[in-house]
């Protein structure tokens, strides 16, 4: 299958910046640098940091819900 078909059924999905234009547009992340040079690096420590923002965010919520 096509990339475009495999990032369209991936919840959160990332490219290189050299991928085909088509893959760019139907990408949630693009990296910003090219594959073969840390791409997949750049992916994974965003993934990673989205995770520390979401844990924070449920942290944050529970000191604002205990403040009412």
């Amino acid at each position: 299958p096509e990339d475009r078909e495999i990032l369209s059924q991936v919840g959160l999905n990332g490219v290189p910046c050299d991928s085909p234009v088509a893959d760019l547009i139907a990408a949630k992340y693009m990296c910003q640098r090219p594959g073969g040079n840390g791409a997949v690096r750049e992916f994974a420590e965003y993934m990673l940091m989205l995770k520390k923002k979401s844990l924070l965010d449920v942290h944050l919520d529970r000191i604002d819900r205990a403040n009412f």
